[in-house]
């Protein structure tokens, strides 16, 4: 289940969260996803390693920024080669995004995507289950889209001294939180957690994030990642795509 944002996790925020979404019952999951604060900055990469040389920095002001508070995806080049079949749309390195202001100093940054059919075992293979969480961390396991729904992780940055979501009252009621972190600015990172119906024109996948070749055929199915940046939101879409393309990429 997600986190529940309590008043104890606001006097003491846990060190890092993560998160995916899955079912113990069908064995099916999403890639783990782990969010940490270190400093003036929050980061997020994934968690299995596979895509451990990228990662989300969100960073705050202070002397190793220079030019003020900055958000972007990167390479750290600090682990091997992604395993993990990747795209992102033309031009995307070096990704920066400026979010969008939702409420006063509160910027929605980043959106995490997981298709509803990410997890038909005869049509997709699963991530890497979930494992043992180490001390002071916190997980949350967001249970599975619905048919032709899609499960959004929404991240919100806020520089008002105050964790804010839109809508708060009823994502606490719904546990439908992830978080909140804090850093050394007093700044937090707040996750919300939403169902959406992928047919309605205001919840489609941006069609920029749909570049990678599809699957042949059924046996030619891989789970991977696009990305897409329009300078505002950066959004993160698990998606099929060709094995047999991936492993040309390798």
């Amino acid at each position: 289940m997600p986190l529940l944002m309590k008043s104890d996790n606001l006097r003491n925020p846990p060190k890092a969260i993560e998160f995916l979404v899955g079912d113990r019952g069908t064995g099916m999951y999403s890639y783990t996803w782990k969010v940490h604060a270190d400093r003036t900055s929050f980061y997020i990469t994934q968690k299995d390693g596979k895509l451990m040389s990228h990662k989300f920095s969100l960073h705050g002001k202070d002397d190793r920024h220079s030019s003020g508070p900055v958000m972007m995806f990167r390479d750290s080049n600090s682990a091997p080669e992604t395993e993990v079949p990747f795209e992102a749309s033309p031009g995307f390195f070096p990704c920066k995004f400026t979010g969008v202001e939702r409420f006063k100093d509160v910027l929605h940054v980043l959106r995490f995507r997981f298709p509803w059919d990410m997890f038909d075992r005869d049509h997709c293979p699963s991530a890497v289950p979930p494992a043992k969480l180490k001390s002071g961390r916190k997980g949350g396991l967001i249970a599975l889209p619905r048919f032709m729904h899609a499960v959004d992780v929404d991240f919100y940055l806020s520089r008002n001294g105050r964790p804010v979501i839109p809508l708060e009252k009823d994502a606490i009621k719904n546990n439908a939180v992830i978080g909140p972190l804090r850093n050394d600015n007093g700044e937090y990172l707040i996750g919300q957690v939403g169902h959406h119906s992928i047919l309605k024109p205001e919840h489609r996948t941006p069609e920029s994030t749909m570049d990678a070749p599809p699957p042949g055929t059924t046996d030619d199915v891989s789970r991977g990642i696009s990305i897409m940046n329009d300078g505002e939101i950066a959004w993160v879409v698990e998606q099929k795509f060709s094995f047999k393309h991936r492993r040309r990429c390798d």
